[in-house]
């Protein structure tokens, strides 16, 4: 069964980096995507750490997240770590933003099947 967790995120004017803790529910967080209307005014990059701020995921561009193209599963970006946890997704530019960026983040999460008594 697949569970879906989301989390909105906006890296305001003037400002470089942001962040947002995500209170993931248990299974395997199998991918990820970003949804946005808008591209940010300075490159970014996106990354999860743990609760200990240990990397989950290495930061990579933003577009790297977006929707690809292909099946629904295989257009988004392939995740493979245990839910049931807290996790920091950061944000972060070289640049501070001259526009507000904002964007959502959707993660898709395989949780097994319940078995019914």
């Amino acid at each position: 069964m697949l569970r879906y967790e989301r989390a909105n995120l906006v890296v305001p004017i003037g400002s470089a980096s942001e962040s947002v803790i995500v209170d993931l529910p248990p299974g395997n967080v199998k991918r990820a995507v970003i949804f946005t209307t808008a591209n940010p005014s300075k490159e970014i990059e996106i990354s999860i750490d743990d609760s200990g701020r240990r990397t989950i995921v290495p930061g990579t561009n933003f577009r790297d997240w977006q929707d690809g193209q292909g099946e629904y599963m295989a257009r988004k970006k392939p995740m493979d770590f245990d839910g049931g946890r807290k996790v920091y997704v950061f944000a972060t530019s070289e640049e501070v933003q001259t526009a507000a960026f904002e964007f959502q983040i959707l993660f898709i999460i395989e949780q097994p099947e319940k078995k019914e008594a």
